[in-house]
């Protein structure tokens, strides 16, 4: 049965969700189909090996808090045992969450800089549409540059003395 209702993953930890999206993207396919076949995938898997549940399976790490069991340790080389499916389920969700966390991010980020440039994109295109307008800006330039080149004129031909003398001209 299929149903047509939106599916909005909730609790999918940032990191998986960026992970998703990256593997989605290097696999050429959309978040949902890359998440459909790896679902399908992992689920077949799990049935197939016909593995019982088992408790919680955690991606989280390690805190101060957490304190080693007195109890007799698993050796170093045994493999913990696949994760159910609703921990795969779970898994997924939380990736999803943060994958469309971070997606929000990044736009709100971006959509005051693309208004930006789109504003600087038409000032440019006005500019090459109307080379006059530039016409107010270049003839400032120049008396600008007229204006420099008499000062610097003025310094050449008449060196400072220095001192007050050079302050006050000569007498």
């Amino acid at each position: 049965m299929t149903t047509v209702i939106p599916w909005s993953v909730k609790g999918v930890d940032p990191e998986a969700r960026e992970a998703a999206k990256l593997a989605a993207r290097k696999a050429g396919m959309t978040l949902g189909d890359w998440l459909n076949q790896t679902i399908r995938t992992a689920a077949a898997e799990q049935l197939k090996h016909n593995a019982p549940p088992r408790q919680s399976y955690s991606y989280s790490q390690p805190t101060d808090h957490d304190t080693p069991s007195n109890g007799p340790q698993p050796p170093s080389t045994a493999q913990p045992p696949a994760p159910t499916i609703r921990q795969i389920y779970d898994s997924i969700q939380r990736l999803a969450t943060r994958v469309e966390e971070a997606e929000e991010r990044a736009t709100e980020q971006i959509a005051p800089l693309a208004e930006k440039l789109n504003e600087l994109s038409a000032r440019v295109e006005d500019v090459k549409a109307n080379p006059a307008a530039t016409a107010p800006i270049e003839r400032a330039m120049t008396k600008i540059s007229d204006r420099l080149q008499k000062l610097e004129d003025v310094n050449v031909r008449r060196p400072s003395r220095g001192g007050l003398f050079g302050l006050f001209g000569s007498r």
